[in-house]
């Protein structure tokens, strides 16, 4: 018997601080918000947020380059984000470029290889897609 009312005391005690510390942390993310807002609403900005890169969790990225046997451009090109990449544009020094291997959208969280009509040195590639940009400059 006293087994069984230890358990039920420890049970209701673990329960309580369960709620009591999931209490404080909702509390918390409520506070750090209004004081966000609050410093938006008075200084037209958010806090650090020049320090946070989300876009580069949220887009494309140019993995690596080569060459195919013919010299054109490749391009080893990763979607970053889980929704497809639709409608892209490669732009090497500025110039519009074709993408040969008829590839229209990355899937989400997929890598492919874009095969382009480039066969010139460059310095800037750039790719435009539905969900970013992603740049290389060589150095």
């Amino acid at each position: 018997m006293i087994q069984f009312l230890l358990g039920v005391l420890f049970l209701v005690l673990g329960v309580f601080l369960a709620f009591k510390v999931i209490g404080n942390l909702f509390k918390t993310f409520l506070v750090v918000f209004i004081l966000i807002i609050g410093f938006y609403l008075i200084f037209g900005y958010i806090p650090f947020s020049d320090k946070i890169n989300l876009k580069g969790f949220f887009s494309l990225s140019i993995d690596n380059f080569g060459r195919d046997k013919d010299q054109n451009l490749l391009l080893v090109v990763k979607n970053k984000w889980f929704f497809e990449a639709k409608n892209l544009s490669v732009f090497v020094d500025e110039n519009n470029v074709n993408i040969t291997n008829n590839i229209k959208t990355i899937g989400g969280r997929k890598s492919v290889i874009l095969q382009t009509d480039w066969r010139e040195d460059f310095k800037n590639i750039k790719i435009e897609s539905s969900i970013g940009i992603a740049e290389y400059s060589k150095k």
